[in-house]
């Protein structure tokens, strides 16, 4: 493992107490190890920066916590962990979401395989407080789709296929160079 992490999962954290241990364990289960988690607490009123914490050991140096002096949002929040983070890579997951084991490995695979810029996930599943899957969707943006996609070469086609929203603009939702 290189002394610069090849990917950087930023986390921003405000009154998730009671599923912030569980995101953690999501990432901390990662196949692929050459990450930093990057955690900005956004001034949160509960435990959820004391429970973050309980973690440091765990990750062996790759969980990094910061504190933002007054709370600013979940965008000003992420906004600051990207100004923080050191990976060639990018991956936002929300303090209250889960990822599979292979979710980093896989998406670092593809980027490399195709040299992209940025991996749109179509797939992705809701679940309950006890975790029991509720819906399970592949999609883009309104678009159900059920087999992976790739933009169209062309520029103007890309722009004017992003133009009409088959891609949503939340950022857990993205893997970026």
């Amino acid at each position: 493992m290189t002394n610069v992490p090849e990917i950087s999962v930023i986390v921003p954290v405000y009154n998730v107490e009671k599923y912030i241990a569980n995101c953690l364990e999501s990432i901390l289960a990662q196949t692929f190890k050459n990450f930093e988690v990057v955690l900005i607490n956004d001034c949160s009123p509960d435990n959820s920066r004391q429970i973050a914490e309980s973690y440091l050991e765990k990750f062996a140096g790759r969980l990094k916590i910061y504190d933002n002096e007054k709370n600013l949002g979940v965008s000003l929040t992420r906004n600051k962990g990207l100004k923080i983070s050191s990976g060639e890579y990018i991956f936002f997951i929300d303090s209250d979401d889960l990822i599979t084991p292979t979710a980093l490995e896989e998406m670092y695979t593809l980027m490399k395989n195709y040299n992209a810029e940025v991996i749109y996930i179509e797939k992705y599943f809701k679940a309950d407080d006890d975790g029991k899957i509720f819906e399970k969707k592949i999609s883009q943006g309104a678009k159900r789709v059920s087999k992976p996609t790739f933009e169209p070469e062309d520029l103007a086609e890309r722009v004017d296929y992003i133009s009409r929203k088959n891609f949503w603009g939340t950022p857990w939702s993205k893997f970026v160079r």
